[in-house]
């Protein structure tokens, strides 16, 4: 299924008819988000929405907005900048008139990933229903199968239902497979690696990121990736080697969590963490609050916590403070008000 010949044959049109600002917009957004230009995406985002909705093309604004909440969600884990718009566009996108855009299904995985950001194991209920009920209505043959195959995935690992997970991205390898696509070289692929570094199969997950894209889509996360399968293995020094610097990654919320963890555990083994590093670490603490991502928040501020407790410094109690802060906001508590209780010992 080709789900980009009707964005060629729509911008053929709009040249045709004189509006070639919005046919070049329709170019560049995918392009600048899978790139990670998201300062471009922010200052003509709103300017080619406005224009689609100008030439009266909902299937149009339907792409557009959501290349936009891919940069600001997928990429970005901007979660509080973005629910209300991620859940405004799938119910537009689903109208009757709607529903046979391509990007009506690439909008679920938007939402999902919206609330996964948010708290991805309090709505990993809500993720699984979602994904689980556009899955139906698709098949292999479609490159959004592996994007909302990868977020219903992610959603079954964050619910640690590791044996479904499991199961699930080898049954979505064999779709694809017999569908003439190949298996999975990046979004599962990425899924499953992490499902092999959370049950502690590590030579597995290294023997599945080396089958991974090398592709600029995903060669950050799988670097980062990468180096989480080392640091969970205790290999902190090669894990640091391959984490990317801080500077490649800032605007880059999608690796933030792992990069931090990695950062964290090798600080804790006295292994080549820098001051910088953790003030690093810090930084991106604060941010996922500001971004509304607050479970990967918390955890973060718990790593800090200790580390800053440890060594006496005053920063302990004010990421214990935004503990109880971003706590407030998760869908399901699901052990934070032990971890919180736990440090305030």
């Amino acid at each position: 299924m080709d789900i980009w010949n009707w964005v060629w044959d729509i911008q053929w049109e709009l040249r045709d008819s004189g509006h070639e600002a919005l046919a070049d917009f329709m170019d560049r957004i995918p392009s600048d988000t899978v790139a990670g230009h998201h300062d471009r995406v922010d200052l003509y985002a709103d300017e080619a929405i406005a224009l689609a909705r100008d030439v009266g093309n909902p299937w149009v604004e339907i792409f557009l907005r959501h290349w936009r909440l891919q940069s600001t969600v997928l990429h970005r884990q901007d979660a509080k900048r973005s629910i209300r718009e991620a859940v405004e566009l799938l119910e537009f996108s689903h109208r009757p008139e709607n529903r046979d855009c391509p990007q009506s299904i690439c909008a679920v995985q938007d939402l999902a990933s919206c609330y996964g950001a948010f708290d991805g194991p309090g709505f990993a209920d809500e993720r699984i229903s979602v994904c689980r009920e556009n899955l139906e209505r698709i098949d292999a043959r479609w490159p959004c199968y592996e994007c909302i195959g990868a977020e219903y995935a992610q959603a079954l690992l964050d619910a640690e239902r590791f044996s479904e997970c499991q199961e699930f991205v080898e049954s979505c390898d064999r779709a694809m497979v017999e569908a003439g696509e190949g298996k999975s070289t990046s979004d599962l692929l990425l899924v499953r690696i992490m499902l092999y570094v959370r049950t502690g199969e590590y030579e597995r997950a290294r023997k599945y990121a080396e089958l991974a894209d090398k592709g600029r889509y995903i060669e950050k996360r799988l670097r980062v990736a990468k180096a989480a399968i080392e640091s969970a293995d205790g290999k902190h020094r090669e894990a640091l080697e391959m984490l990317p610097d801080y500077a490649e990654i800032e605007n880059q919320g999608v690796c933030h969590y792992l990069w931090c963890e990695v950062m964290c555990r090798a600080w804790n083994s006295g292994t080549g963490v820098s001051e910088d590093d953790i003030a690093n670490v810090a930084r991106i603490a604060l941010d996922m609050e500001e971004r509304g991502a607050y479970r990967q928040a918390l955890q973060t501020n718990a790593w800090l916590v200790d580390i800053f407790r440890r060594d006496g410094r005053k920063e302990a109690a004010a990421c214990l403070a935004a503990m109880k802060r971003v706590s407030e906001h998760l869908n399901k508590d699901l052990g934070a008000s032990e971890l919180i209780a736990s440090l305030e010992t």
